[in-house]
């Protein structure tokens, strides 16, 4: 499994114009297959600090999904509204099981 995770500030003027984005991007994106997981969280301790979680079957699910037409219009919107303080990292995962056993 590959999990993608980071974090990125918005200014408060985008809050409007990118939670369109990000929620269009989170509704493409589960619907392709290799997909189980799509989701931007806000910090709910420091307003406008955002986090993406995904999570994917293979790296062919990730090469598929930053070549599909979605991609290239959330790159493109991503671009106008400027995030700053990007920190975004892939994770390869070769286990996994729940938190304990009860």
């Amino acid at each position: 499994m590959i999990v993608i995770t980071g974090t990125f500030d918005l200014k408060p003027e985008q809050r409007t114009e990118a939670f369109s984005l990000l929620a269009e991007m989170s509704k493409a994106s589960l619907s392709e297959e290799g997909c189980s997981a799509y989701a931007f969280f806000e910090d709910i301790t420091r307003p406008n600090h955002f986090r993406v979680y995904e999570e994917w079957a293979d790296e062919d699910a990730v090469a598929f999904h930053f070549a599909t037409p979605h991609m290239a219009v959330f790159l493109e919107g991503l671009g106008q509204i400027r995030p700053s303080n990007m920190d975004i990292q892939k994770l390869v995962v070769s286990s996994s099981g729940p938190l304990t056993n009860t």
